[in-house]
């Protein structure tokens, strides 16, 4: 099996349906397949053989998805790393992966020797023979899914053309996502979730409408209108714009598209809000990188404003165990594990000293997540793995103290890290965004009427922003560069919201 013979099939059967589209720009699946193969043949001519991994450091555009089906189709490796990378990231992930090259844009190579950039391919010499991997069709790498998180050096999941297939499935039957969609892809192309409904929606037929940041709450939803898409996903921060956009006399989305909130926490209220103002049609995913999506919540749950983040997808066993590893009955706290149908087969980079976050033991993948399953089945997330803090031997989940500062009327966005402490292990660092004037001496004492001594912050920090990723996830790490030199945070476990 080999995603980029869809391509092919479709190119045939439905020349003429549209593949991609991009503001004027329309490429039929004819058009994308002759494409796939051009680039396809230019990378066997420079010498790219059956599982070398090739980097993607491309903008939204639809060269990114015809250089990956390009990839595929030589049985190579797909790396998609973000184009806003600086050099010294690019060389940092192309080092810790072995990349073989690295497609970048037209003059944004840099100092990277294995860079070459789009479309010059042909100008890379061939490589003398090596021998290459004894892979079956079954296990073939597909793609290396980097993690999101920003701790320790690169680290990536290893799925197969199968896998890849099998996760599909899953999307098909929890988020409806099927044949004859139009998707508006209005994420970057490098995070995981909003590629794989890109591949998915044209390895089943349908089309890809390319709408990539930046962009004003207002541009989007004139835009889905005008080309009609169908499904769309939404990242926290994206919905909040538009939530404040959005009047409660009709849903803001003419047509009632599939919206799809992933990428970080969102809350009840928060979700009813969407269902009642911007589409009746939306669902909520959980996923990572190295699985997909592991848990939804559709329509009906968000109407009854269901606490947690939804149930186990199709054929996904989701367990919460113990420290050692023993399974724990639900409504008890604990790590959570899943595996099925799809899950990564290897990881890449994983420094066992420092992160243990995310990872795959006995077949199970470890998402880095700490929750429980509540009675009715439905998984909640109390915090990440990473997010502990051990101070003075208390285990505190820095969301805890996030959600109690966020009680304050005062508070907009809370964020909480654990500094490294001599005397202590570790310090609680809190960083609030304000709704309006407070003062830190108010929001320690609100910590302290609410929460055990060890909880309380040491130290406050009201900002006007976080620093967030591509997808608008709050970067801790940053966060705590801001109190404490970089090179002290080496080995320490910061990682940012799923």
């Amino acid at each position: 099996m080999n995603i980029a013979n869809a391509i092919s099939y479709h190119g045939r059967a439905r020349p003429e349906h549209p593949a991609l589209i991009e503001g004027d720009r329309v490429i039929s699946y004819a058009m994308l397949d002759r494409e796939v193969e051009a680039t396809a043949q230019k990378l066997a001519a420079a010498g790219v053989r059956r599982g070398d991994r090739i980097g993607l450091c491309l903008k939204e555009r639809p060269e990114f998805l015809v250089a990956l089906f390009a990839v595929a189709r030589r049985w190579a490796i797909v790396v998609a790393v973000d184009w806003r990378a600086p050099d010294l990231e690019r060389r940092r992930i192309s080092e810790a992966l072995g990349l073989k090259l690295m497609i970048c844009e037209p003059g944004a190579a840099g100092s990277l020797a294995c860079a070459i950039e789009w479309p010059t391919l042909q100008d890379l010499a061939p490589a003398g023979d090596a021998a290459e991997p004894a892979f079956t069709e079954s296990d073939a790498p597909f793609l290396i899914a980097l993690s999101s998180g920003t701790t320790g050096k690169p680290k990536g999941f290893v799925i197969s053309h199968c896998a890849q297939f099998l996760r599909m499935t899953r999307l098909h039957i929890d988020l409806q996502y099927g044949y004859g969609i139009r998707y508006f892809s209005a994420t970057p192309l490098v995070h995981a979730s909003g590629r794989n409904k890109c591949i998915d929606c044209l390895v089943h037929g349908g089309t890809v409408i390319l709408y990539p940041p930046l962009y004003r709450p207002e541009e989007l939803v004139e835009a889905v209108a005008r080309f009609q898409g169908t499904h769309l996903y939404l990242v926290p921060t994206v919905l909040r714009r538009l939530l404040e956009l959005a009047s409660a006399e009709r849903p803001l989305f003419a047509g009632a598209p599939h919206l799809t909130l992933g990428a970080g926490p969102t809350t009840p209220d928060e979700r009813f809000a969407t269902l009642q103002r911007l589409s009746p049609n939306t669902h909520v995913s959980y996923g990572a990188a190295a699985y997909m999506t592991i848990a939804s919540l559709g329509p009906e749950d968000i109407r009854a404003k269901t606490v947690g983040v939804g149930r186990p997808t199709f054929m996904t066993e989701v367990e919460v165990i113990d420290e050692s590893g023993l399974p724990l009955p639900r409504d008890r706290e604990g790590i959570l594990r899943c595996r099925g149908p799809g899950n990564c087969s290897e990881v890449i980079g994983l420094d066992s000293t420092a992160d243990q976050t995310e990872m795959l033991h006995d077949g199970w993948y470890y998402p880095g997540d700490i929750g429980r399953i509540s009675p009715e089945g439905i998984i909640q997330l109390v915090g990440r793995t990473a997010n502990r803090i051990k101070r003075a031997g208390v285990s505190i989940v820095a969301e805890e103290v996030e959600r109690i500062l966020c009680q304050h009327p005062g508070v907009a966005e809370a964020a909480v890290v654990g500094r490294p402490s001599r005397e202590l292990g570790q310090d609680v660092v809190a960083f609030v965004i304000p709704r309006s004037d407070v003062s830190v001496e108010a929001l320690l004492a609100h910590c302290r009427r609410h929460l055990v001594r060890a909880k309380v912050p040491s130290e406050l920090h009201i900002v006007q922003s976080f620093p967030r990723s591509a997808v608008g996830k709050v970067v801790k790490r940053s966060l705590l560069e801001k109190v404490i030199p970089p090179d002290a945070l080496a080995g320490q476990p910061v990682d940012e919201y799923r």
